[in-house]
């Protein structure tokens, strides 16, 4: 266990940096040092058991127990006391001391620590809105921000989120939905008697919420149909 410390903290010198100073990296070894400990008791107590017969056979020690009438399954019984000891200390280290220990561990030498975003939950995605002029034309119109929780493939989707911006980049509107299902798709250009690659794809969202920036709340309907 000496061993493992001395080589992890050599190991955590290359990493050492204005913000991760040599006092950062041995307090870090120091609340890592319980995870080595857990790791080498049973080793210990298996070479400990081996070693300690070892030294009794070798001076015929075991011999001569077993010619004053103890029995195999006694000296195995005086082998496996110690050995519990190691378990139930190891057991104690595991459920009570590790779990303190690791966080403060991987709070102090953590990577993505000065990362703004850690993680990334559900599906995002940023599309173009356009509309349609007078002429027929369409002219840009914001942009939308999804935010979908989970989708299965029964077309059920969890919690969704959705932001407008114009085209200067300012929130317009923002909706919140628990929940909705797949309804369909449909050619963007329906009349056309062309067949059509492109398709609006609509969305059956439950207990909708919509907030239209500098205009009053608007709650909408339990269950509304969005284009998404």
């Amino acid at each position: 266990m000496a061993l493992q410390l001395v080589f992890s903290y050599l190991s955590e010198l290359d990493s050492l940096d204005d913000s991760y100073t040599m006092g950062e990296a041995i307090k870090y070894i120091f609340y890592r040092s319980p995870y080595f400990l857990e790791q080498f008791i049973p080793t210990g107590a298996l070479l400990g058991a081996v070693v300690g017969l070892g030294l009794l056979a070798n001076k015929s020690e075991l011999v001569v127990m077993r010619a004053a009438g103890v029995s195999v399954y006694r000296i195995v019984g005086w082998v496996l006391q110690p050995a519990l000891i190691f378990v139930l200390l190891a057991l104690i280290i595991n459920q009570f001391v590790l779990p303190h220990s690791n966080q403060l561990a991987k709070e102090i030498n953590d990577e993505d620590s000065s990362s703004l975003v850690t993680s990334v939950r559900g599906y995002w995605t940023l599309q173009p809105r356009f509309e349609s002029t007078k002429d027929g034309s369409a002219k840009p119109d914001g942009s939308d921000i999804l935010y979908i929780d989970y989708a299965d493939v029964q077309g059920n989707i969890g919690e969704v989120k959705r932001w407008h911006l114009d085209n200067n980049g300012n929130l317009q509107t923002a909706i919140h939905a628990e929940g909705g299902r797949y309804i369909g798709r449909e050619p963007v250009n329906p009349a056309s008697s062309k067949p059509s690659e492109q398709y609006r794809y609509e969305w059956q969202l439950n207990n909708m919420t919509k907030l239209m920036i500098n205009q009053a709340l608007r709650v909408a309907k339990p269950s509304h149909r969005q284009i998404l």
